[in-house]
């Protein structure tokens, strides 16, 4: 069986304004604009790459 190619995701995480019911927030999304971010989709024995950048001012922790 030949080695699968590795799939390579990059998540840039930023500051975001985000309104909602007329109040302003700033929350964190995903590559500008996805909140929640993507789902990905791989299957057992797949080679995933997450490659996450955070450029906010906060730390952050992903849940997988």
């Amino acid at each position: 069986m030949a080695p699968r190619l590795a799939t390579t995701i990059s998540l840039q995480i930023t500051e975001t304004n985000h309104t909602r019911l007329c109040h302003k927030k700033s929350i964190l999304t995903v590559n500008g604009r996805q909140f929640p971010g993507p789902t990905i989709y791989a299957r057992k024995g797949d080679l995933v790459i997450v490659n996450v950048h955070n450029n906010g001012n906060k730390n952050i922790t992903i849940h997988w």
